[in-house]
């Protein structure tokens, strides 16, 4: 009943820390960040003495520096019942996260430690805890943390299940990182702030059936090095891999699925390219991931640029059990030119399975811009042709969901007519929402008329009421 201590209310906190006796505790402080300036410091280091009974640590603080005076009271004791560890710096100034996180405040004896949790601290590595199950570090742009410093570090918490690490930047030339083994690891999340950070995973041995998260959130200053994200790619063709059911490349990232109860996502990078074609980012990363068995594959958010590429329809070729094809936000449908050129010079027909295309908040009329196509290079032109191409060879596609895409009646209404494929449209037409805009402007223009006419009709009878009432 007394165990939870909250170092925010001083007065309660030393009076439920008397009555707590030998119980277990738990330390925190839930007014926000702890002002040491200000704080109780006798009763908070009254409470630390007894660090040997404390279970839980969740302390906030508004600098680095009080924390270091945090985790110093009562240095150098052990404490053999701490199982969850949360360390966050609210703000500091640059100047403070600069100064590197003093290492010999964190060596303690801490046996059953399962949960370690930085935020905002900016530490390189942390001591062996061989108990440790989750990691979570979060730093800023101004991190030290590097592959090889935190993989030093991991080597001692072979029990570890969970693994998120947010700020990490590239090795210095020449590092030999060690190779480290985490044989119950489940689920990593690296955030870089440089793309050759991505080199940690080499260095890894974990199941084939973790989920792995790798984001880059700067561009590269020059020639990006993907090599690490692609071996890490050809890591679904080891044994024990879940076998892919959906790959999605939107933009910048690419998402693999496999199946689950329900479909759960294995493998998700994201990479910042900078400017420029996208795509070609993520050409070397397909040539590594099994794409002969994807039933369900999603492209989106890419230029128009990207798609005049020959080597995306490679990954179409290899594309063989894939029944949906799903488009997002592009620019254009020049993406199905391929399919359309591939049989024409004896190639053989691009995803032979293929059954439904959906098209969600895509571009297939390109009305301003219509006079600017031949007849035969026009998007929606490319895609009737596809639809064409794919019924006379006996492999049509058996059904085009339309869904908010930029797209008339009269092109719906000619598909329909041509009865290449059953057509499921959400009948947004965007040449009548505007006008659809006037009538209801229109509309509301009537009925304040009316509203107005109601009101002075009101007013002119009660006027004639009181003329009433005064002859009276």
């Amino acid at each position: 009943m007394w165990s939870s201590i909250d170092l925010s209310k001083p007065d309660c906190a030393l009076e439920f820390f008397r009555r707590s006796k030998a119980a277990p505790l738990q330390i925190h402080c839930s007014m926000g960040p702890l002002d040491i300036a200000t704080a109780d410091r006798d009763m908070i280091k009254s409470i630390m003495t007894e660090i040997s009974r404390i279970q839980e640590i969740d302390i906030c603080a508004s600098t680095q520096d009080e924390i270091v005076w945090f985790l110093g009271l009562n240095a150098g004791a052990s404490a053999p019942l701490l199982e969850h560890l949360r360390l966050i710096v609210s703000d500091q100034a640059l100047s403070s996260a600069m100064v590197l996180f003093p290492l010999d405040v964190m060596y303690r004896e801490m046996p059953s430690l399962r949960r370690l949790n930085l935020r905002k601290i900016n530490i390189s590595e942390f001591p062996p805890l061989p108990h440790l199950t989750h990691l979570a570090i979060s730093l800023d742009d101004w991190s030290t943390m590097r592959p090889m410093s935190l993989l030093s570090s991991l080597r001692h918490s072979p029990k570890l299940e969970e693994l998120n690490i947010t700020g990490l930047v590239r090795d210095k030339p020449g590092a030999s990182p060690p190779r480290v083994k985490l044989p119950n690891l489940t689920r990593i999340s690296i955030t870089s702030f440089d793309l050759e950070a991505s080199t940690i995973f080499d260095s890894l041995e974990y199941p084939p059936s973790s989920a792995v998260a790798f984001t880059n959130v700067k561009g590269p200053s020059g020639a990006p090095d993907l090599s690490s994200l692609v071996r890490l790619c050809g890591r679904f063709l080891e044994d024990g891999a879940p076998a892919a059911q959906r790959i999605s490349f939107i933009s910048s990232k690419l998402v693999v699925s496999c199946q689950g109860p329900p479909i759960s996502d294995k493998l998700s990078i994201a990479l910042d390219m900078g400017y420029g074609n996208r795509s070609a980012a993520f050409i070397p990363l397909s040539s590594a991931l099994p794409l002969e068995p994807v039933l369900d594959l999603e492209i989106g958010q890419f230029a128009e640029s990207d798609f005049a590429d020959a080597q995306w329809t490679t990954i179409f070729q290899r594309c063989k059990a894939m029944e949906r094809l799903r488009l997002r936000d592009q620019t254009s449908l020049s993406l199905f030119e391929g399919f359309v050129k591939a049989p024409q010079h004896e190639l053989p027909h691009l995803a032979p399975k293929l059954q439904a295309v959906y098209l969600e908040e895509c571009t297939v009329i390109e009305g301003e811009f219509r006079d600017f196509y031949p007849d035969d290079s026009y998007p929606f032109s490319i895609f009737e042709r596809f639809l064409k191409l794919r019924k006379d060879s006996n492999l049509p596609v058996k059904d085009v969901y339309i869904d908010n895409c930029e797209i008339t009646k009269d092109a719906v209404a000619r598909l329909e007519q041509s009865r290449y494929t059953n057509i499921i449209w959400d009948g947004v037409d965007p040449d009548d929402l505007g006008e659809d805009s006037e009538d209801f402007d229109d509309d509301e223009e009537e009925e304040e008329e009316e509203e107005e006419e109601e009101e002075e009709e009101e007013e002119e009878e009660e006027d004639n009421d009181q003329d009433g009432s005064d002859d009276d």
